[in-house]
C-alpha cells in the first residue's frame, strides 16, 4: 500500500477526498470508469489495477454472502469491465473472481491484446460465457478454436502425378475440424 501512495495514484487516497465505495457504487445501476494509463504510470498501474481486482473480489464475496444470509435478496447487476488487462501482466488473483462474480450478478468484460500466458488464468478466462476475438496470433487462435470443440467433417484428397498432372483419383476420409 505505500508504494502506491507514493506513486503517481498516491493522491487517491489523500485524507478528506471522496473515497470509492464498491457496495454504494454497486448498490444501483451506475457507470464507474477507473482509468489506468499505462503510458503515463507503467510501473504504478499494475498494482494499482491489482489492488481494485482485489476490492472488487470482497465486494463480490460481500455480495454472495448477503445471498446466502437471505436467499431472494435483490442485487443490482453490474458489468464490470477490465479494458487492456495485458497492462496487468497476468494478475493471477482475477482468477478468483472470474470464477464466482457471475454468481454474485457482477459479470466481468476483460479486453486484452494477447492470450493470458499463465495456464491457470488461461483456463478461467476460457470457462467465461462469452469470448469475442478480434485478433489472435496462431498460437492462441488454436488454443480458442479448440475451446468451441471439433466435429467429424470430410477431408477430400486429389492425386497427382508428377508427370501427367492430375490423375483425376483421390481418395475422402473422415478426419476432425474445428468447430
Amino acid at each position: 500500500f505505500g508504494a502506491i501512495l507514493q506513486g503517481d495514484f498516491g493522491p487517491l487516497f489523500t485524507p478528506g477526498r471522496p473515497m470509492l465505495s464498491w457496495d454504494v457504487v454497486l448498490a444501483t445501476p451506475t457507470v464507474t470508469y477507473l482509468s489506468l494509463p499505462v503510458t503515463a504510470a507503467s510501473e504504478d498501474v499494475d498494482l494499482m489495477g491489482r489492488v481494485l481486482i482485489q476490492d472488487i473480489k470482497q465486494a463480490c464475496s460481500r455480495r454472495l454472502r448477503a445471498v446466502a444470509q437471505n436467499p431472494g435478496t435483490p442485487l443490482t447487476p453490474t458489468l464490470v469491465a477490465i479494458d487492456e488487462f495485458a497492462a496487468l501482466k497476468d494478475a493471477k488473483q482475477i482468477v478468483d473472481l472470474l470464477l464466482q462474480a457471475r454468481q454474485a450478478a457482477l459479470p466481468l468484460v476483460l479486453a486484452t491484446q494477447y492470450f493470458p500466458q499463465d495456464p491457470d488464468l488461461a483456463k478461467a478466462v476460457l470457462q467465461s460465457g462469452l469470448i469475442i476475438v478480434h485478433r489472435l496470433v496462431a498460437k492462441d487462435s488454436e488454443d480458442m478454436a479448440a475451446q468451441f470443440g471439433t466435429k467429424s467433417e470430410w477431408k477430400v484428397t486429389y492425386q497427382t502425378d508428377w508427370q501427367e498432372g492430375t490423375t483425376q483419383k483421390g481418395s475422402i476420409r473422415d478426419v476432425q475440424g474445428y468447430v
